[in-house]
């Protein structure tokens, strides 16, 4: 018995000793700790602008709501090409920064912002010079709500560049931290508004002016480069070229993932609207618990792609953690649809909860989806940009075809997914066998 005693006493000391091994490791291994961060911001922030959408629902009529949510999603669907800005940022002081020329980058930093601005300007005049326009197409109750939603796009630009300068400075406590502030800043403040009497125009006005404190945030660390000296850079096209494809697939990926919502608001009456919204946001829960698998996943194929060593494993993982977790979110969708319904939006929006599971269904469909388009992405496929935004062409024609019912628009968003994800499998499938072609005849394994 006491010889039992001694060897559990060892056992056990020797698994305190490898978590304290381990917890040493994660402490002082720097890319752990990014990881971590950015991991646990995304998870932060995610759930602050997830979280969003059911405090509005229950402040708001589903008639205000529908409109709020229809410029969230169209805020969402235009902003997204900006992204390049941030990848083309970051690669570029990254390279300067491992140079240690701070004052190129100054410069760097000195002329997009300036360009930048002026951009956001123009678009924003434009925005509300065609305000009537727009509150038309949306059944708006007036163009001032779009008026006062074109402001945000004065920043739109710039923002993206502040982060992926921090980003290729490796300031990520900073880069984290303005993250979950505009984050934060767009729940508290949108809510407060709305509290303060203000409506539909004060949840705007509180995305607007969270958008404008994030970006004068993420200036706060940059200040040591811009106060510094300043030499002049040369041409900066290459980078634009670099990024352009991953710009455009971005653009399809989150049109398909919003712009349902924005039709919904245009063919739906004001009330079928807002159910519409509420049962997108709920679905959308498959995409932000698979939303890391794929941006896990995209370096890991770049490297072995660029070693020219096999990697259809790593594609076959993500696919596998992508049904792994969605399917958790669909099994509660199919089970729980109603108090699902309820927790989140409340007993006004329990029409929609028949909807759930097939709506479900289509985001795990589109979170497959994105994973193959990461892959194409990381290994410099360009065609199938084409698929995507045939996809995206297919459901807009889909919804506008069939629209009398909330059902009808969800089934043309599952029509428009499935074929997306059948296209691209069968893309999948014939480069990898033209990889295992080609490898068999250099001689690898």
């Amino acid at each position: 018995m006491r010889k039992y005693a001694t060897e559990l006493s060892i056992n056990r000391d020797g698994l305190v000793t490898t978590a304290r091994r381990l917890g040493t490791q994660i402490l002082t291994n720097q890319y752990l700790r990014h990881n971590i961060l950015l991991l646990a911001t995304n998870v932060l922030a995610g759930a602050f602008a997830y979280l969003l959408h059911p405090f509005l629902a229950h402040i708001m009529s589903i008639q205000e709501y529908g409109q709020v949510a229809t410029f969230i999603a169209l805020s969402l669907v235009l902003a997204t090409p900006t992204q390049i800005i941030a990848t083309v940022a970051a690669k570029y002081t990254s390279s300067l920064s491992t140079r240690g020329d701070d004052a190129r980058l100054n410069d760097f930093i000195r002329r997009l912002t300036g360009r930048l601005l002026m951009a956001g300007v123009a678009t924003a005049a434009i925005f509300a010079a065609t305000s009537s326009y727009t509150s038309s197409f949306f059944h708006l109750d007036s163009p001032q709500e779009v008026m006062l939603f074109s402001l945000g796009f004065i920043v739109v630009f710039t923002t993206p560049l502040n982060q992926g300068v921090l980003q290729g400075l490796q300031s990520f406590g900073w880069y984290a931290g303005a993250t979950l502030l505009a984050a934060f800043l767009r729940l508290v403040l949108a809510i407060g508004f709305i509290l303060a009497g203000l409506g539909v125009n004060g949840a705007i006005l509180g995305i607007v002016l969270s958008s404008v404190l994030a970006y004068l945030a993420r200036l706060l660390p940059l200040r040591r480069v811009l106060q510094g000296p300043r030499t002049p850079t040369g041409s900066l096209r290459s980078l634009w070229l670099y990024s352009i494809v991953m710009a455009i697939a971005a653009t399809g990926i989150v049109a398909l993932t919003s712009i349902d919502t924005v039709l919904a608001r245009h063919f739906l009456n004001a009330s079928d609207a807002g159910l519409y919204a509420a049962l997108a946001t709920i679905g959308r829960i498959v995409l932000f618990v698979t939303n890391s698998v794929a941006i896990i996943m995209f370096p890991r194929v770049v490297t072995l792609h660029e070693r020219g060593e096999p990697h259809a494993h790593v594609v076959v993982q993500a696919v596998l953690g992508i049904l792994a977790l969605g399917l958790v979110v669909e099994a509660a969708f199919c089970l729980a649809p109603s108090l699902i319904t309820k927790l989140l939006f409340g007993q006004a929006f329990i029409s929609i909860a028949g909807l759930l599971p097939l709506y479900g269904a289509a985001m795990l469909l589109l979170a497959f989806t994105q994973v193959l388009a990461m892959y194409f992405l990381a290994i410099g496929n360009r065609l199938f940009v084409l698929v995507v935004f045939s996809a995206c062409v297919l459901q807009i024609a889909l919804i506008a075809w069939h629209h009398v019912q909330i059902v009808q628009v969800v089934q043309g968003v599952l029509i428009a997914d499935a074929a997306l994800a059948l296209a691209l499998s069968l893309a999948w499938i014939v480069t990898y066998r033209r990889n295992k072609l080609r490898s068999a005849t250099h001689g690898i394994a």
